[in-house]
């Protein structure tokens, strides 16, 4: 998957989990603190990335991601 797919696709989940519209998601927002997902709402958000990439991804893989940006440098290195 191209990087822009993988960044529309992220943002897509993110929206949704968030329930915050896409357009206004920037790359630096927290994920907990800027778009409110507990530790709840981000294993879903990481079983939607890993359903649709196809993978199986630990969550404690993802300590230390904290922004949609570090998402999706994770992501692109699946």
């Amino acid at each position: 998957m191209e990087r822009t797919e993988l960044r529309e696709m992220i943002m897509k989940h993110v929206s949704k989990i968030a329930k915050i519209p896409a357009s206004e998601i920037k790359g630096g927002d927290n994920l907990r603190d800027d778009l409110g997902l507990d530790s709840l709402r981000s294993m879903e958000l990481l079983a939607r990335i890993s359903d649709e990439l196809d993978v199986d991804i630990e969550f404690e893989a993802l300590q230390g991601v904290q922004t949609v940006d570090d998402i999706i440098a994770f992501a692109e290195k699946l």
